[in-house]
């Protein structure tokens, strides 16, 4: 009897190292998936267990590892192919455009019957339209493309709002409107992108221009905190809480608010800024941020 419990002793001891040995092996293989899903590595998964059961399980793992390589690999290729395809697309509307406001401005200072001046009037507001879709759509793929890659410069937030408003001054005026501006007198250095910080100002003052507001202020504070406030009758809590959406349905929102102002703040915050916008009083209130 004795020898036959001693036995069964054996058995259950050499069973436990065993099952010891495959939860070791287990964990191994956990490490390296692990590893595996943290880079990009092409190294198979190993196991150190002789278990056949346990290898096919290894091998099957490698088997869909690989295919999963392969996929991911074509998925960001083809992610890649088509931001630049969009890229070259905006680029190429971007030079037509141009050309076509050219002429438009010469044949404004044509002679004109009623007729012809109002079908020219709608002609330049539809290619101003286009104009701020091609403009924003060029901003947003550049932004995708670039993946955050900034060339990072101090910048005086001053001059880059000062500069942007001089920017709008037509536009302003021809809209008659005249904007309350409040700038600090000191500088007030930033370290951003210089070329993409005018990018997104011009976005936000084209959502501005877009409403067509009655009442218009801007202020930048030594904070580095730009606010710029507007009332227009066509703004409500529910258009201002959609105008950060990239395919905004709502057609007011949609030439200059969705895309800009979604295109502005994936910029912002590539350079550790934040963009918000909040409806209060009847006004739009859209502030930008960025820290010391």
């Amino acid at each position: 009897m004795a020898w036959l419990i001693g036995g069964l002793l054996i058995i259950v001891l050499i069973l436990a190292a065993w099952l010891a040995y495959l939860r070791a092996s287990i964990r191994e293989l956990d490490r390296q998936l692990v590893a595996q899903a943290q880079t990009t590595t092409n190294r198979l998964l190993t196991v150190t267990s002789r278990d056949r059961v346990l290898r096919h399980f290894t091998h099957t793992l490698n088997q869909q590892l690989a295919d999963t390589r392969i996929a991911r690999q074509r998925y960001t290729a083809g992610d890649n192919a088509l931001k630049q395809a969009i890229t070259n697309v905006a680029h190429d509307l971007r030079t037509p455009l141009t050309t076509i406001n050219g002429y438009l401005e010469l044949l404004a200072k044509e002679p004109q019957s009623a007729v012809t001046q109002r079908y020219l009037a709608i002609i330049t507001e539809r290619t101003n339209t286009m104009n701020q879709l091609t403009e924003a759509l060029f901003q947003y793929s550049l932004a995708k493309v670039n993946n955050g890659a900034l060339t990072i410069t101090t910048v005086n937030l001053t001059d880059a709002v000062a500069a942007a408003l001089a920017a709008q001054y037509a536009v302003f005026r021809d809209r008659q409107i005249v904007p309350a501006v409040q700038l600090p007198e000191t500088p007030v250095p930033r370290a951003l992108d210089a070329t993409v910080m005018q990018a997104v100002l011009a976005n936000i003052f084209q959502v501005v221009v877009h409403y067509q507001p009655s009442r218009v202020q801007v202020v930048l504070t030594t904070a580095g905190t730009l606010t710029v406030t507007f009332s227009a009758a066509a703004l409500d809590m529910g258009k201002v809480g959609r105008l950060f959406d990239q395919y905004d349905s709502v057609e007011m929102a949609r030439p200059a608010g969705g895309l800009g102002l979604a295109t502005a703040r994936t910029l912002v915050v590539q350079m550790a800024g934040t963009l918000t916008a909040a409806y209060q009083a009847g006004a739009c209130i859209i502030t930008m941020t960025f820290s010391q």
